[in-house]
């Protein structure tokens, strides 16, 4: 007898893993923890809080959580054993701030590579040909620490239900312009990144790339996410899947109900809600922008695509006021019902 079964796939139910990524003050932690809040609302359990920074504390008197101080080395072994730590007494809802220490951090991988020369070199200081020498060596060394925490990650992650929610620092860093991009720029062309400057994540390993949603927080703000990738760079660090990616392109501010809504939206609650709501009746609701230069008359009589089109639109333009974000809003319920009603003629189909 087989030890595999097979069923229909339905919408819903999905892992979910969320990376953030800013620049210093631009509002990491605290947005973590509210995302982390709205989560719990959702599912239920405990936050808990692996600190690497230690200053979790600075929230206690906003959040309640369980902290679990981790000081350095920040080897990923010891990241792994912090997150075994948590899980085994009953966490599902774990926040990691910083994953970046894992990288940079004392003792973390660097520094375990650095060792790992000096070592072969009785203590000197490595020079760039003992690192052209050894340093492939070095990383078959050191990364498999790495690997067994991310398949960790992923593991508990993909099949105990664990919600992750992982900070990395940011950096921007000027990047000159090329002789081709100078020469561009003077025939009118556009470049293909149009800043100079881009953005460095504290970083090499997969598990930001692993994770269901990725955001990039604006420097100097509090928790507002880049909403639209304009660079080579922020296209690496700005990830959504289908599943969420309407709805976050009308979020300004990362809270409690943004989390609240990535979870039903995971588990599938979001679209089964919408989906059991009075159909919509075409030629009623608000008309398309007057200035989009699309489709007119009522948006829930057009296409499921157009409606897809014109709240990127909507993003692009960048209205404020309650009367846009209710439209953004109007426009975004349409999309999800699309969605619902799309998976149900697909499980409806397969049935028959």
């Amino acid at each position: 007898m087989s030890e595999f079964t097979h069923e229909i796939a339905k919408p819903g139910n999905l892992p979910l893993a969320i990376a953030i990524a800013g620049y210093a003050k631009s509002g990491k932690t605290k947005s973590a923890l509210r995302l982390a809040k709205g989560i719990q609302q959702a599912r239920g359990g405990d936050i808990w809080f692996i600190d690497t920074e230690n200053r979790a504390h600075e929230y206690g008197d906003q959040f309640v959580f369980q902290r679990v101080p981790f000081a350095p080395p920040f080897a990923p072994q010891r990241f792994h054993a912090a997150i075994k730590y948590a899980y085994d007494n009953g966490a599902r809802i774990i926040v990691i701030d910083s994953m970046s220490d894992e990288h940079d951090g004392e003792g973390g991988l660097l520094d375990q590579h650095e060792n790992f020369l000096r070592d072969k070199l009785n203590g000197a200081e490595p020079t760039e040909g003992d690192r052209g020498r050894f340093g492939q060596q070095g990383w078959a060394r050191v990364k498999p620490g790495r690997k067994r925490l991310e398949n960790y990650i992923r593991r508990l992650r993909d099949f105990e239900d664990v919600v992750f929610i992982l900070c990395y620092r940011a950096t921007m860093k000027y990047v000159p312009k090329t002789k081709d991009d100078k020469l561009r720029m003077a025939a009118g062309e556009a470049r293909q990144d149009p800043t100079d400057v881009q953005w460095e994540v504290s970083s090499t390993s997969d598990v930001p790339f692993i994770c269901s949603v990725s955001l990039l927080l604006v420097p100097g703000e509090s928790g507002t996410p880049i909403l639209k990738a304009t660079t080579e760079a922020e296209k690496k660090l700005i990830l959504r899947t289908d599943t969420y990616g309407p709805y976050l392109q009308t979020v300004k501010q990362l809270d409690e109900s943004v989390g609240r809504k990535l979870y039903e939206l995971a588990k599938g609650s979001a679209r089964a809600s919408s989906a059991t709501q009075q159909p919509r009746v075409p030629g009623r609701g608000p008309n398309f922008h007057k200035d989009y230069p699309g489709a007119k008359g009522p948006v829930n009589a057009a296409s499921a695509a157009e409606r897809v089109a014109y709240l990127e639109w909507l993003v692009g333009i960048g209205g404020s006021g309650e009367a846009f974000e209710n439209h953004c809003a109007y426009v975004q319920k349409l999309i999800e019902d699309d969605m619902a009603a799309e998976a149900e003629r697909a499980l409806e189909g397969a049935a028959e």
